[in-house]
């Protein structure tokens, strides 16, 4: 999910680089649940370094 849509990892891929290409800084974090496979998490960590972004943050929960 980008932009609460739900895309592919090409256009994932697309839209990030519009946002580069756009010339502003920004803040990327990523959030994925226990049913999300790590392949698919470390697959949007790799697209997001390969447009060229480096600030992004893991988020987690609190283990209750």
């Amino acid at each position: 999910v980008f932009e609460n849509k739900e895309v592919t990892v090409e256009e994932l891929a697309a839209q990030l680089k519009t946002l580069r290409d756009s010339g502003k800084k920004y803040s990327f974090y990523l959030r994925a649940d226990a049913d999300l496979k790590y392949d698919t998490v470390i697959g949007v960590l790799r697209e997001l370094r390969k447009a060229g972004f480096t600030d992004i943050s893991l988020v987690t929960s609190a283990e209750e």
